[in-house]
């Protein structure tokens, strides 16, 4: 099952201030499907030359989007901590 909301917390290293926020993942989609309409394609004339099996594309695109449930990323600086988890 895919992951259907984002959480981000940023925390500042020095001083008091906790920065938590989530957003749901359809608005990450939203903003990404530009993106696969301009590489959709290219896909496609790939797929069509036989270079790559389509239904080999179709189940690694969808593996990667089930892999993103439970994803959590954690980016440490001097001053912030970031951590972004996938629910």
């Amino acid at each position: 099952m895919m992951g259907s909301m984002v959480n981000v917390t940023i925390r500042k290293k020095a001083g008091p201030g906790i920065l938590h926020f989530g957003f749901p993942l359809w608005a990450v989609w939203i903003f990404l499907l530009p993106l696969a309409v301009l590489i959709s394609p290219s896909i496609l004339v790939i797929c069509l030359l036989r270079l790559i099996a389509p239904w080999r594309v179709i189940s690694i695109f969808r593996g990667i989007i089930r892999a993103l449930k439970g994803a959590e990323v954690e980016i440490d600086d001097r001053s912030r901590l970031v951590a972004i988890g996938i629910r």
